[in-house]
């Protein structure tokens, strides 16, 4: 499993990297320096009032085939390195995440 994905004890929590203001809403790719990696993001929206926020939660939820719900933002509401929660369940959220980062490749 990526170093960017922990278990928590009702889903999974997401180290991310956000880079806002980019020509579209996308993951990108792993960002591999730093402890823990990062899943790199792009996004359209702006920083301003958690529109990007927003928008990253509901990003997630679209990658992983989860409700916009099961994903929060835990902290980083105001920084590029962000931590979000994915509830679920934990084995399925992990075997979805592998097959996605496998597609980026």
């Amino acid at each position: 499993m990526q170093s960017f994905v922990r278990s928590s004890k009702d889903g999974l929590f997401l180290f991310v990297r956000v880079t806002p203001r980019s020509q579209l809403d996308e993951i990108s790719g792993v960002e591999e320096s730093g402890n823990p990696e990062r899943l790199r993001v792009r996004l359209r929206a702006l920083h301003n009032d958690g529109k990007a926020n927003k928008s990253l939660c509901h990003l997630i939820a679209a990658w992983l085939g989860v409700s916009k719900s099961a994903v929060s933002l835990i902290s980083g509401g105001t920084a590029r390195n962000k931590k979000l929660s994915v509830r679920g369940e934990i084995d399925q959220l992990k075997k979805s995440t592998e097959n996605r980062i496998k597609d980026l490749s």
